[in-house]
């Protein structure tokens, strides 16, 4: 018997339900002072500000019954899964599937890979590139960032 394969949807971690930049930017020292930090002091992934309301949260939950729902990052440290997926249980998200990549350049060929259907995600970069992956068969939706100034390549915009 036959299957019906699940709808996969994932959802990039900062810029789209955390927020990364608004944290950095708020950091005293320089970029390099920063990074040292982050990538020494366990804990950062799980101070950063949500950037979805309880609504949003009930909504993906609603969701999960429905489509596989994994939530992507390249957070650059060796406790960044189990961070996010603390930090996802903090605000509401019940069970969440957190995919680590090592590189930002990564995540287009690891979503592609686990044949995902849809994409919500911040970079326009990242956006174009599993565009092209995945042939345009996937819905694309860009957060709407002010980085985010590229329109083409089959994106939405949120």
């Amino acid at each position: 018997m036959d299957y019906p394969r699940p709808i996969k949807v994932a959802i990039d971690m900062d810029g789209v339900m955390a927020d990364f930049i608004g944290t950095y930017d708020h950091m005293e020292g320089t970029d390099d002072e920063k990074w040292e930090f982050i990538f020494t002091k366990p804990g950062f992934w799980g101070a950063l500000r949500p950037l979805v309301d309880r609504d949003d949260v009930a909504a993906l939950n609603k969701l999960t019954i429905k489509v596989d729902l994994y939530f992507i990052t390249a957070r650059p440290t060796k406790w960044a899964k189990a961070e996010t997926e603390m930090w996802l249980g903090s605000i509401g998200i019940i069970l969440p599937t957190v995919i680590t990549c090592a590189k930002v350049s990564d995540k287009p060929a690891a979503l592609s890979g686990m044949a995902i259907n849809a994409l919500l995600e911040d970079m326009v970069e990242v956006a174009k590139k599993f565009n092209d992956l995945s042939y345009g068969r996937a819905l694309v939706v860009l957060r709407n960032q002010p980085t985010n100034t590229v329109a083409g390549y089959g994106c939405s915009y949120l």
